[in-house]
This record gives C-alpha cells, structure tokens and sequence, in this order.
C-alpha cells in the first residue's frame, strides 16, 4: 500500500529517490514510526524532504494519500477499511475514562462535560475539578479498570473508554467493551520519557474533542514557561527522587525515565542517572537501602515522592525507618523536600514542577508560597 505513497509523492514534484524509499522501509521495520500515523509521518518527512521547502508538498501528498485509504469521493467512510481500523464517532460526549493521568488534559481543554463515567472515586482523585464533578453526580463511578460496571456503562450511552495500560493485564475487559461497541483507546503516554513529550498527548484528545487550537496553545504555554529555565547553565546541584516501600525499600526512577529528565531540564543532575533497564519496562527500581545511601548520600538535594506512599511531615519520618539518612548531605544541610500527592493525577502541571525544581536548585529554600509542587521538609 504505501508503494503508492511513494508514486504520489514523486506526483507530487518530490525527487524521492529509490534508496530513500528503501531507508523508509527499514526505518519502518525498526518500529521508528512509533506505530502512529504521526509516527509515520514525521519519519517519512524527515528522510524523504531535502529541505523547508518541500515541506508543503509532502504534506499535500500526505492529506491526499490517507484521505484516499479512510474516505470515499463522496467523502463517506470506505466500507472496506481495514480490521484494525476503529472508528470514532464525534461528538465523544460520554467518555468512560480510566486513566487518571488523562484527567488533568481535560480539565485544560474545559472539556469536563465530555466524561460521563470515571474508573476512580470521588475520593481518589487530587484533581479538584473532577472531584467536585463527581460530588455533584455530573461524572459517576463505573468501576476500576478491571471491574467495570458494564451495565452503567451501557446505560449511559458511552462513546468511548480511555484505559491506562493496565488494562493490557486484564485483556478481557478491553474485549468485552469492544464487544459492547464501546472502542477503547489504551493511553501511552507512560511510555513517553520527555516531560513534555508527555503533555503533548493534549493534542490528541484536542483532536478527539474538536478542540485542537485550544490543545496547540495550552501545550505552547507550557513550553514557554520552561524555555528561560532550559537556556540557563546547569547549577551543579545534585538530586535523588524516591519514596520508602513499607518492607523497607527504596524506590527511585531509573535513569531514563521522565523524573530524571526533569531534573535535568531544571539544572539538577540525578544521581542515578547510570541505573538503565534491569529486565523489565518499569520507570522505577527498589533499591536495598545500603544501594541508596552509597548513590544519594551525598546529593545536594532529596526530594521525596509523597504520591507513591503518602505525605511526610518532617524528616523524621524517614530518618525513623532509615537511621542513615542523618548522614546525608541533603539532611545536614535542610535540603529535604517532599512532592504532592498530585503528582501523578496533574499531568499538565509537570512544567510547574520544573520551575519549583529549578527555584530550589538556585535559590536553596525558596518562599513556600512561590512553589506549586514542592514543600519543604523539616
């Protein structure tokens, strides 16, 4: 099929030559299209367009070619669409949403009103917005990801279900809504280890909400708000992020992950930046606690992940489980600072985190009430 890809773009004035076409293939066949359409888009582009200039005619040939697969002339929806191929019918209005990172996009899109159904309780959220909706009956509970109330979510007409990837362990559930006739979308931006790779999953639901201006202009404030911070030197300060499992281990995102790169973009280093995949994809390892004093003991800064298991009141709290702690060099010198419980649940809010993170790196204990996502521990 995408051999006349190919021919449309030479169609359209674009020199494609065979050998390009054949890097694209391979390109392809390494899973460098992220298995998206935009995937595919951006990959095609940046191999087969020699300049700025060309860039119009590719995308004339882009919109041409994948209007044909979807669209009849007439501009109805082709009856022979491919099996994997779910349609989506707008207005989606009656969302059943799983994923609780996803919350906090909606809110940003004033798009509340389009989720009938919510897979967390009213007390489970820390998005105020979407607690309240749910106190005032606009947004009912319809079960966790792996016991949805199917006849709630039938009864409320429900367009399409937003699952995390959890749902991916309980393959059932993903079948059986389908099987219903709710299409079910598996949100992945998880899997993105970029802060701001991870906001820009905005823009696809701005799509899926005719709300795609208000998704561009969101998602460039946000990269605005960290661009100065991004220009600036790094500060030489050094950073652990971990939270303290109940059987006593500790646990810290690996070097990859988002956390750490956040750090980075703040000025910080993490001081566990060397620690890589250990046999599985989790973003996070547990570290026995004498692997954790020998790589965080002497960071300049500790910052503690309150929504992994709960707020801390004082470092005490902590130094009680890990006596050793008092030997850090973050303890010693006041530099203990505990996250909200949001963390997680206000995925748009990650640049406000960079910028605490960033006022704690260059100006050691900033004023409490110029910090969005930081307290500071005593």
């Amino acid at each position: 099929m995408f051999d006349e890809f190919f021919y449309l773009l030479r169609q359209y004035g674009l020199d494609v030559s065979t050998t390009e076409w054949l890097t694209v293939q391979q390109a392809l066949s390494l899973g460098l299209h992220r298995s998206s359409l935009t995937g595919f888009y951006d990959l095609c582009r940046a191999i087969l367009c020699k300049s700025e200039s060309e860039y119009d005619k590719f995308d004339q040939a882009f919109e041409e070619f994948f209007y044909d697969v979807f669209y009849t002339a007439t501009g109805r929806l082709r009856d022979d669409l491919p099996e994997d191929v779910v349609v989506l019918r707008q207005p989606l209005d009656h969302i059943y949403l799983v994923s609780t990172s996803v919350m906090d996009l909606f809110v940003h899109l004033d798009a509340l009103d389009s989720i009938a159904l919510s897979g967390t309780k009213a007390e489970g959220w820390y998005v105020e917005e979407a607690k309240q909706a749910m106190q005032e009956g606009r947004i009912a509970y319809a079960g966790k990801y792996s016991a949805p109330d199917y006849e709630r979510i039938l009864a409320a007409g429900c367009t399409l279900a937003i699952e995390n990837t959890m749902v991916l362990h309980d393959p059932e559930v993903k079948e059986q809504l389908e099987k219903f006739g709710v299409p079910v979308l598996v949100e992945r931006s998880s899997y993105e280890s970029g802060p701001l790779a991870r906001m820009e999953w905005l823009k696809l639901y701005g799509i899926l909400l005719n709300k795609t201006e208000m998704a561009e202009e969101v998602f460039r404030q946000k990269v605005e708000q960290v661009a100065p911070i991004l220009e600036q030197e790094n500060t030489g300060k050094t950073a652990a992020f971990f939270s303290i499992t109940t059987n006593n281990l500790i646990t810290v995102r690996k070097g990859g992950d988002y956390v750490a790169q956040m750090i980075g973009m703040a000025g910080g280093s993490y001081v566990f930046a060397d620690l890589t995949d250990n046999g599985n994809s989790l973003a996070t390892m547990n570290l026995p606690l004498e692997d954790f004093y020998a790589g965080a003991k002497d960071a300049d800064v500790l910052i503690y992940n309150s929504a992994i298991e709960g707020m801390i009141a004082s470092v005490s709290q902590l130094t009680e489980r890990f006596p050793l702690l008092n030997e850090f060099k973050a303890v010693q010198n006041g530099q203990v600072w505990c996250t909200t419980q949001s963390l997680f649940q206000q995925s748009m809010e990650l640049a406000d985190l960079i910028v605490d993170m960033n006022r704690v790196f260059t100006k050691g204990t900033p004023a409490a009430s110029t910090l969005k996502f930081l307290t500071h521990v005593d």
